[in-house]
């Protein structure tokens, strides 16, 4: 269910998109798509780090359950 609504919504946007680019003026389409890009580039980083970090910090979990176990 959960994929249909996503699904139902990218297809609500996609439809939108042309006629919301169409009424844009030259510089502020430009505009548009720098903001467009910056939030896609902050979007691609945060999700880097985050899983560089949740990795190391299910790695270090594991490795301190897996000493406690030993030394029992």
């Amino acid at each position: 269910m959960v994929f249909l609504l996503n699904v139902l919504a990218f297809l609500l946007m996609g439809l939108q998109a042309r006629a919301i680019i169409g009424r844009l003026e030259g510089d502020r389409f430009w505009q548009a798509a720098g903001v467009a890009a910056a939030v896609f580039l902050a979007v691609v980083v945060v999700r880097v780090v985050w899983v560089l970090v949740y990795n190391r910090a299910a790695a270090f979990v594991v490795r301190r359950r897996a000493g406690k176990a030993f030394r029992q």
